[in-house]
């Protein structure tokens, strides 16, 4: 076993991991693009927002849930696509494509040992024609969604937080009993319970993603290629509204002292 302290050579093997899912997806008729920080580094930076080694990445319900199978099926064996519905114990309510000859332990409590990877989210269609129906049914995704990681907090975490009152307290001990892998299933059931085919709004709903991520369902439907670390991969044409939207003037590096990379410890087996 060999530490992977260098976030460039983190860098590098999320690199190599998008580099197979986009081979993967054009071989099987997959639709992917980016997002999220990735988006925000091939504008900036043609590359990685240099303290991240995060991969984020927006998939149709319909083709993130054909991704196991179809890497199963196209016989890589470095890579594998982990979910709620095929790892025991992984306390994410979405996917993680990972390279199976590393380990990683984010900084949780929970202690799921994953992989050096990328993020899969599924996106799905806001149920509603209106600003008030579709919000109404993110406010509970995105409640459910926060429930996720506090229930695996420890006995020793929760102790420290009372200092916001018996009521933080009370939830604690509610979202135990519950348990935090029902949750992420809980999560996932009710994303795909409500899920609109023809929606006016997409939005990955199992993430803890607030308002800002509910999209016009355009933004998946027109996609372009952006340059990243020296290769073209998918992202929405309209990036710039996708980004503003998300971060405002996007162009601007954050201060300094917020330029600081995950506390996550990882490994070659």
């Amino acid at each position: 076993m060999r530490a992977i302290t260098d976030i460039k050579e983190m860098q590098h093997i999320a690199l190599d991991v998008l580099i197979y899912l986009d081979k993967v997806c054009s071989k099987y008729g997959l639709k992917y693009f980016i997002v999220d920080g990735t988006l925000l580094g091939a504008v900036r930076h043609k590359g990685f927002i240099p303290w991240d080694d995060d991969i984020d990445v927006w998939m149709p319900r319909a083709d993130y849930d054909r991704l196991a199978d179809v890497i199963r099926q196209d016989g890589e064996k470095k890579y594998k696509f982990c979910t709620p519905q095929n790892t025991k114990k992984f306390i994410y309510p979405f996917g993680k494509l990972i390279d199976v000859r590393t380990g990683l332990l984010d900084d949780t409590s929970a202690k799921c040992e994953i992989g050096v990877h990328i993020d899969v989210f599924p996106y799905d269609g806001l149920p509603g024609d209106s600003e008030p129906e579709y919000r109404k049914f993110a406010k509970r995704c995105v409640y459910l969604a926060e429930q996720r990681y506090p229930a695996f907090t420890t006995w020793k975490q929760a102790k420290e937080r009372t200092d916001k009152g018996h009521f933080y307290f009370a939830k604690w001990v509610m979202r135990k009993v519950i348990g935090g892998y029902n949750i992420v299933k809980i999560i996932d059931w009710y994303a795909r319970k409500h899920a609109n085919t023809y929606p006016r709004f997409i939005c990955c709903l199992p993430a803890e993603y607030k308002y800002d991520q509910i999209m016009d369902a355009s933004i998946a439907d027109n996609l372009t290629e952006l340059e990243f670390e020296g290769h073209k991969f998918k992202a929405p044409a309209d990036y710039d509204t996708y980004l503003k939207k998300l971060y405002g003037d996007y162009m601007q590096l954050p201060p300094e002292e917020n330029r600081q990379p995950h506390a996550r410890k990882a490994w070659w087996k």
